[in-house]
C-alpha cells in the first residue's frame, strides 16, 4: 500500500530477485525509512515468501523503505518504496454531571489516548466566557483526570437555568486533534439573608427588624429587599443594605416576618423569622393631690385618668370603685377618665379608694 496509519501494520510484497550472475547472497535487509532495519538470512527470507510485515510507531511521516541484498560482489539495492505513515487523531472521553450550581465545584473527567504514544495536551472551552484552561498531560495526570471548574453565575434574567457547553480538545502535537463536548446546566441558587431582632413585640410600638448580610454564590447584585410583616399589611420595600426597618403591629398574635431579595435574576424568598406580638397592659393613675379630709355627709370629689395603648377596652374598659366604706361601683366607660366622686355618710373612720381597670383582651391595672 501507498499509506498506512500509525501503529497499524504495514505489509510489504516482494518479489523474487533476479540476478543474471552467478552469485550467492549471503543476506537481506530492509531499511523501513523511519529509523529502523531488519536483516534477515537467506533461510528467514525464504521463509518470508515474499511478505514483510512493519509497524509504524508514530505519523505524519514520509518513509522510503529500501530492499538490500548482500552477496559475493558485495551490497546492493534491490528495490525501494515510498509510503505515508498517516498520524492517527487521539482518542478522547470526557464525562461529568449534567447540571450543577452556580458558585459550586462542578468536575469533569478527561481521558485521553493516542496509538502512537504521544504525549498529548488539553484544552477546555468551559462555555461560560471564561478564559480558555490548558493542561499539559502530566498536569492532566496530576489530577488523576478529574479537571475542576466554577461556574460563577447563571445568565442574567427570569429563567434561572443556563445551558453551558463545556468543549475539550487533544492534541498529539503531529496534527492530530479531537473534540469532545459536555452539556452542563447551571442553575441559579436563591439569596439567603441573616435577619436579626427580637422575638416579641408590643402592639402600638415600634418594632425593629435588623436586615443582615446577603449570601449568594452567584454573582448577583441585589437592588431591594421586600418585607412581609406577616400581618396582613402592605409589603414593605427598602433599598437593598438597608440595616434595619421599624413596623407597628396593629394587634397581638404570632406573625412570620418573611424578606424577599431583588436582583438580576428575579425575586426571591430569601429569609424569615417569627415575632410574637402581645397587647400592652393598661396603666392607671389617681390625679395627683392630698389625702382628703371630710366632715361626715360631705362628698369626696377626686377623678382619675388612665391609658390603654391599643385602646382595647373599646366599646368599653370596665371598672371597679371601692370606696372604703362598704360602697363599690362596677361599670364601663367609654373614655380614658373615671369621676370618683362619692358621699360618706359616717365620719370618725378612713377610707381607702381603690379602682380596678379592666380592658377588652383582659388587661388590668389597678390604683388607690
Amino acid at each position: 500500500a501507498n499509506s498506512v496509519d500509525e501503529g497499524q501494520p504495514y505489509t510489504l510484497s516482494v518479489a523474487a530477485v533476479a540476478d543474471p550472475g552467478a552469485d550467492t547472497r549471503t543476506g537481506y535487509t530492509i531499511a523501513w525509512g523511519d529509523g529502523s532495519t531488519e536483516s534477515f538470512t537467506p533461510a528467514q527470507w525464504a521463509a518470508a515468501a515474499g511478505s514483510f510485515s512493519h509497524t509504524y510507531a508514530d505519523g505524519a511521516l514520509a518513509a522510503s523503505i529500501v530492499v538490500s541484498a548482500t552477496d559475493e560482489d558485495g551490497t546492493f539495492v534491490l528495490g525501494t518504496k515510498n509510503v505515508s505513515v498517516n498520524n492517527v487523531a487521539p482518542g478522547l472521553t470526557i464525562s461529568g454531571a449534567a447540571s450543577t450550581l452556580e458558585g459550586a465545584v462542578y468536575t469533569l473527567a478527561i481521558a485521553g489516548s493516542d496509538v502512537a504514544a504521544d504525549v498529548l495536551s488539553y484544552s477546555i472551552d468551559w462555555g461560560d466566557g471564561s478564559a480558555v484552561q490548558t493542561l499539559t498531560a502530566a498536569q492532566l495526570a496530576a489530577v488523576g483526570g478529574n479537571v475542576t471548574h466554577t461556574f460563577a453565575d447563571d445568565e442574567d434574567g427570569p429563567v434561572n437555568a443556563t445551558p453551558r457547553t463545556v468543549t475539550v480538545t487533544a492534541n498529539d502535537g503531529d496534527g492530530g486533534v479531537t473534540s469532545r463536548t459536555q452539556g452542563v446546566t447551571v442553575n441559579n441558587v436563591t439569596p439567603t439573608i441573616a435577619l436579626g431582632g427580637s422575638g416579641a413585640a408590643i402592639a402600638g410600638q415600634a418594632y425593629t427588624l435588623a436586615l443582615g448580610a446577603i449570601t449568594d454564590p452567584g454573582q448577583d447584585t441585589p437592588t431591594s429587599y421586600i418585607i412581609d410583616w406577616g400581618d396582613g399589611s402592605a409589603p414593605q420595600t427598602v433599598a437593598a443594605g438597608t440595616a434595619s426597618a421599624i413596623h407597628n403591629y396593629a394587634s397581638a398574635g404570632n406573625f412570620t416576618i418573611a424578606v424577599s431579595v431583588v436582583d438580576e435574576d428575579g425575586t426571591f424568598a430569601a429569609g424569615s423569622t417569627a415575632v410574637a406580638v402581645t397587647q400592652p397592659s393598661a396603666t392607671l393613675s389617681l390625679e395627683a393631690g392630698p389625702n382628703a379630709s371630710l366632715a361626715e355627709g360631705s362628698t369626696f370629689t377626686r377623678s382619675i385618668t388612665f391609658s390603654d395603648g391599643e385602646d382595647n377596652g373599646a366599646p368599653g374598659w370596665a371598672y371597679s370603685i371601692d370606696y372604703g366604706d362598704g360602697t363599690v361601683i362596677t361599670g364601663t366607660t367609654l373614655v380614658r377618665n373615671l369621676d370618683l366622686s362619692h358621699l360618706y355618710a359616717d365620719g370618725n373612720a378612713s377610707h381607702t379608694v381603690t379602682v380596678s381597670l379592666t380592658d377588652g383582651v383582659g388587661e388590668s391595672a389597678s390604683d388607690s
